[in-house]
């Protein structure tokens, strides 16, 4: 259901917005979400360090990108 949710918000976001990168990060360790991320095409980057709150603490993340 992700993967199909993020297809088809693409054509939206680089059609339509005009955008030229679309953004999916992750918590680091989240491999369901990363998993989702590679099905969709997005190149994985890096991983960015206190990225993300979580439960009111700042962890790493895995940042991947899409672009058109």
């Amino acid at each position: 259901m992700a993967s199909r949710t993020v297809h088809a918000l693409l054509p939206y976001a680089f059609d339509t917005l005009n955008m030229q990168r679309v953004e999916i990060v992750v918590a680091q360790g989240n491999l369901p979400s990363e998993a989702v991320a590679r099905r969709c095409g997005a190149e994985f980057e890096c991983i960015a360090k206190n990225r993300l709150q979580l439960h009111g603490k700042a962890v790493a993340a895995s940042v991947f990108a899409i672009t058109p």
